[in-house]
């Protein structure tokens, strides 16, 4: 099976191309980075600066692996997010806050990795109401080319919304069902 690991690549552009890629990029609202040098050029009867690309025909992507197939981030895509680390490893801190109550405001770390097992995160809730979880990726061989995907959580929260927990898992589970489903149909797609 193809796999896909969020991060920083780079892509190559057609010569020149460079700009016209990023303006695509942007307006897909994919992170990418694109260093510029200013350059002074000569001519025989002028000199000029010039801003071009530090690596020509070259940029670089950020893509991430949430955007895809989380229900919650798709109900807010602008949605006001903040990261730190490398996407895909252990200590990677994500956070968000969104007007959207179905969303709402919090924070995530992934406190464990275990290469092609389990993905372990801690979860802390802000809004619209506090309280801390873990959720567990669990993978596994599922024949041939397949894998089978677990998405489990565990959440506590102080009383009274404590209370909550006894209908946490119809409301999430049904979201929960959803994103493992667009993640299964767009693993199958790159295949």
């Amino acid at each position: 099976m193809n796999t896909f690991n969020a991060g920083w690549y780079v892509i190559y552009t057609r010569p020149r191309h460079e700009r016209k890629v990023a303006a695509e990029l942007s307006i897909e609202n994919i992170e990418f980075y694109l260093p510029i040098t200013r350059v002074l050029r000569t001519w025989h009867d002028r000199k000029k600066y010039i801003d071009l690309p530090l690596f020509q025909s070259y940029i670089f992507v950020h893509l991430k692996n949430q955007e895809e197939y989380n229900v919650w981030t798709m109900k807010d895509p602008d949605a006001k997010k903040e990261t730190r680390g490398t996407d895909g490893t252990v200590g990677f801190f994500c956070s968000w806050d969104s007007d959207n109550n179905e969303v709402g405001k919090g924070e995530q770390v992934i406190k464990d990795i275990k290469e092609g097992e389990r993905i372990d995160i801690a979860l802390h809730f802000i809004e619209p109401f506090e309280g801390d979880a873990t959720a567990h990726m669990f993978t596994e061989p599922h024949g041939a080319d397949q894998t089978k995907v677990t998405w489990a959580m565990k959440g506590k929260s102080k009383y009274p919304f404590n209370a909550m927990n006894l209908f946490i898992d119809n409301m999430l589970g049904k979201d929960m069902e959803t994103s493992l489903e667009m993640l299964k149909a767009n693993l199958e797609a790159r295949k």
